[in-house]
């Protein structure tokens, strides 16, 4: 799995004012986890949850990122789905 950010954004970016030439920029200051860190957690905790027989450290972690990286791809492909560019077509004719 890729870790390109459009992919696998920060989960809980900071947003940091700085100015530069007397104009507001806006830049991140703490990426913190990566969805995929946050996907994978919620994975382990699931796997853990169950008495998954991958619970054992190394193979629950393995599992879990495995998890991780199926939920990134399913919403990679959702995202440039015919379907989710209707559901944002119809949200900005509403506005």
């Amino acid at each position: 799995m890729d870790n390109e950010p459009e992919y696998n954004p920060p989960a809980f970016p900071m947003l940091a004012n700085t100015r530069q030439n007397s104009e507001l920029d806006l830049d991140l200051a703490q990426e913190g986890a990566s969805l995929r860190d946050i996907f994978a957690g919620q994975a382990l905790t699931g796997l853990l949850a169950a008495g998954s027989s991958e619970s054992h450290a190394d193979g629950g972690a393995r599992q879990a990122y495995l998890f991780a990286d199926a939920m990134l791809q399913e919403r990679r492909e959702w995202v440039y789905s015919d379907r989710a560019a209707a559901i944002k077509a119809a949200a900005k004719a509403k506005k």
